[in-house]
């Protein structure tokens, strides 16, 4: 079995507690009961994440890495809201808003774990 380590385990635990959220307050009957699983399964991870042997390393370079992806992160979300008004006045009721915070929560989460992942295994990026 693949050993995770306490970042993953985090991330993993929050997305679970999102997606229970999301079946219990979407969900009727049964859905909600697999949604309340989920929730706790995500509390579980979380809680679990740290073990006593595992200790977060944070040193100069992971900050500057992870400061910079960050950024980067927001500079290429500021990015996909202009390309999403382009998209509004070209093909106007094609994207609602919903659609648009929808877009936008996943892309800033995953292009700052992508960025972020990128920089930390290119140390001259730095």
């Amino acid at each position: 079995m693949v050993e995770l380590n306490a970042e993953w385990k985090a991330m993993i635990g929050a997305g679970l507690l999102a997606a229970g959220a999301m079946l219990v307050w979407k969900g009727q009957g049964a859905l909600a009961a697999v949604g309340a699983g989920v929730l706790a399964a995500g509390v579980v991870i979380l809680l679990n994440a740290r073990k006593a042997g595992q200790r977060a390393i944070m040193d100069e370079r992971v900050k500057r890495a992870s400061n910079k992806a960050y950024a980067y992160s927001w500079y290429a979300s500021f990015l996909l809201v202009a390309a999403l008004i382009w998209a509004d006045i070209f093909w106007p009721n094609v994207v609602t808003v919903q659609g648009v915070l929808g877009i936008m929560l996943f892309f800033m989460s995953a292009s700052g774990i992508a960025f972020k992942l990128w920089l930390e295994n290119k140390p001259e990026a730095v």
